[in-house]
């Protein structure tokens, strides 16, 4: 795929502005030029003032580097996607002779995931310390999480390290500025948001909830975000009843769960509405322990 450096240089060669121009005052001229080349990295605080210089939005430059990414690239996780809708090993494993022949980080990081995917499907009560940990490494290296990136923790998370999800969750958090003004970015964290509460509800750990609340209300705001403001409704009842407010969260989880219902989420309304009986019954058998 193409490196933020090389995006760089085509729009600085586009708009016929020197690299003097750009990175004096930001970086060296030798670490300039091998920037460009894609072989070294900046911090996104260095990106934002080069993209400055440019003339060019932060939204808009995000946009068209996902616009540049090599097809091959989209075509795999665009198929990873489909993949995850079914539950036939035989998907996946298709998907997996389809990049066997490719090398290099990005491969073993698609074939990491390929096989926790298969392992789960077939049943296997032990995640793949190896798999874990190229993708751990993949996720904490990564300077800048691209949407792929998002998508893949949000599928991979459950495999990952309780100790390790926290510093992921911000690192997520901060991409939000980046992609929220596009749709298929906005999408994908939505979907990354409320995958990652819910596995707070699942675990009984909601300390970090309101938080990630505040994060998802804040890309939901037009209409296509109705369904999950719902969420965000369920989501904060949550957290009041987990805070002792039982009869008030009680009744914004109700509230959430007959609306999903009322607007056709059927599957979704019962999947939430025993998630929240589990958490319930979990408290109560912690507060009879006590």
């Amino acid at each position: 795929m193409i490196s933020y450096g090389e995006l760089i240089r085509q729009i600085r060669q586009s708009k016929k502005i020197s690299q003097k121009e750009v990175y004096t005052g930001v970086i060296s001229k030798s670490y300039a030029i091998e920037f460009e080349k894609g072989t070294h990295a900046i911090s996104s605080l260095l990106l934002e003032k080069i993209v400055a210089k440019l003339m060019v939005s932060m939204e808009e430059f995000f946009l068209m580097y996902h616009q540049e990414e090599l097809p091959e690239k989209e075509d795999f996780w665009e198929a990873y996607a489909r993949t995850c809708k079914t539950d036939e090993a035989s998907a996946w494993e298709s998907l997996y002779q389809k990049i066997s022949l490719e090398k290099g980080k990005v491969n073993q990081v698609k074939s990491a995931a390929i096989k926790l995917e298969l392992d789960h499907i077939k049943g296997k009560q032990v995640a793949d310390k190896k798999a874990v940990q190229i993708l751990e490494n993949y996720l904490i290296e990564a300077v800048f999480w691209t949407l792929q990136d998002i998508f893949l923790f949000t599928r991979m998370m459950h495999y990952l390290p309780l100790k390790s999800r926290v510093p992921f969750y911000y690192k997520l958090l901060n991409t939000l500025d980046r992609y929220r003004h596009f749709e298929r970015g906005r999408s994908i964290l939505q979907s990354a948001l409320a995958s990652i509460m819910d596995d707070f509800i699942e675990r009984n750990e909601i300390e970090h909830m309101e938080l990630m609340i505040k994060s998802l209300e804040k890309i939901s705001e037009d209409c296509d975000g109705t369904y999950f403001k719902i969420l965000c409704m369920y989501y904060r009842g949550i957290v009041r009843w987990g805070e002792g407010e039982e009869r008030e969260g009680g009744e914004e989880i109700e509230q959430a769960v007959a609306i999903l219902r009322a607007l056709g989420y059927e599957n979704k309304a019962i999947e939430y509405e025993t998630m929240y009986r589990q958490f319930a019954r979990e408290n109560n058998d912690i507060k009879t322990m006590e």
